[in-house]
């Protein structure tokens, strides 16, 4: 019997060992990886930056994902530092978002043209058609 207890007090030991450790190391590692006011406005810049530099580049799968981005940095990532952002931090990224929008309705607004434009000419070969 007194085997019996030696053997589960050891096992006792031996996992609390293990869950403390595993609590201590999944703590460390989650401060490790939270995302900083700093890279937030930094990565959020050069974001709108690498957009406006190939915004005509952009094919539709791509302004699919810029898309994706922008949401992920107006949503989750902003979620993550919004306590720390001062109200000057705030107006950049107030100017961020409204530099992204603006590239943005100004591609829909391209593709809108060329949809209207190419609608016309398919119109005016079925005319042509018609009268031929």
């Amino acid at each position: 019997m007194r085997d019996l207890y030696y053997f589960l007090f050891k096992n006792i030991l031996f996992f609390s060992f293990i869950l403390i450790t595993s609590i201590i190391l999944l703590s460390f590692t989650s401060c490790i990886g939270s995302y900083s006011k700093a890279n937030y406005l930094k990565d959020f810049n050069a974001f709108v930056t690498e957009v406006e530099a190939n915004q005509d580049l952009y094919t539709s799968h791509e302004w699919d994902i810029a898309d994706k981005e922008y949401e992920n940095f107006t949503t989750t990532l902003y979620q993550e530092v919004h306590a720390s952002l001062t109200p000057e931090d705030q107006r950049q990224i107030g100017t961020l978002k409204a530099s992204f929008k603006s590239l943005r309705l100004k591609n829909m607004l391209k593709n809108g043209i060329q949809s209207f434009k190419d609608g016309l000419d398919q119109a005016a070969g079925a005319v042509e058609g018609l009268v031929d």
